[in-house]
């Protein structure tokens, strides 16, 4: 097959593009260059700051209901209440109290079996805990995190076995914020960076502006096409005179000769 005489046919949109392109002016290029510019770079570091944003209040998040989980289960008495099966609901006033006081979604405290004595809604006491995420602590002994979804819905949980004085496991405590809470705390910081980052758009675009104003003083207002036109007649007029003219600038140097 004969493709020397093949044209690439382009695509009348593009075409359009490219020629609406060309029509502008060179301080409208100048400004939509930078503009680009900036907004790539934001959109960057966005991407990068929502993703560390998102990390780093998960972490935060998880180590505080981790703390409050492990300071309320090395109370004094808690241990001994869920032995005698709390006849005073005792362990509700306490976790209800520190609960306030840390701003926490729900404080459970359970027994060995997983039998609540605390929670936010006192007709839940008395009921199993809910979520499949004890084993570990009330099993093997052990202190984590971990996101199940519980009576109040999906939440991050700090899970802490609670010992008595023989070291043996009675129950364990279970403190948690709501995946809805977190991702709030979440849209909140993400919402001061896109404040943040449309300053910037803003200090970008004054930024631009004032360089493409100042570039085209420097070249008297002209286009590059204008520039062209005016150098080719120039060199026309120079090209038709017939007495010689050489023109040097301050330094001696030669900058102009017919």
């Amino acid at each position: 097959m004969d493709t020397r005489n093949s044209v690439v046919k382009v695509p009348h949109r593009v075409t359009l593009a490219i020629n609406l392109v060309r029509q502008l002016s060179l301080q409208t290029k100048i400004i939509a260059f930078i503009v680009a510019l900036v907004l790539f770079e934001l959109n960057i570091m966005s991407a990068v700051s929502s993703s560390l944003v998102d990390a780093i209040l998960e972490d935060q998040s998880g180590r505080r209901v981790l703390d409050v989980s492990r300071t309320i289960a090395s109370i004094p008495g808690v241990a001994k209440l869920l032995k005698n099966q709390d006849p005073d609901s005792e362990l509700q006033h306490l976790a209800e109290s520190i609960r306030q006081q840390v701003d926490a979604q729900f404080i459970v405290i359970g027994d060995r079996h997983g039998v609540r004595y605390s929670h936010p809604d006192p007709s839940k006491i008395g009921k199993l805990m809910v979520g499949g995420d004890n084993d570990a602590a009330l099993q093997r002994g052990e202190s984590y995190t971990s996101w199940a979804v519980g009576s109040m819905g999906l939440s991050l949980r700090g899970k802490v076995p609670i010992f008595d004085v023989d070291k043996n496991i009675v129950g364990l405590v279970s403190v948690g914020y709501l995946d809805a809470d977190i991702r709030q705390m979440i849209n909140d910081r993400r919402l001061i960076i896109i404040t943040a980052n449309i300053i910037l758009l803003n200090f970008g675009v004054l930024f631009a502006v004032l360089l493409a104003r100042s570039f085209k003083r420097a070249i008297f207002d002209l286009e590059p096409q204008e520039i062209g036109r005016m150098f080719e007649e120039r060199s026309a007029i120079l090209s038709s005179i017939r007495e010689g003219i050489v023109a040097v600038n301050k330094n001696g140097s030669i900058t102009m000769i017919n």
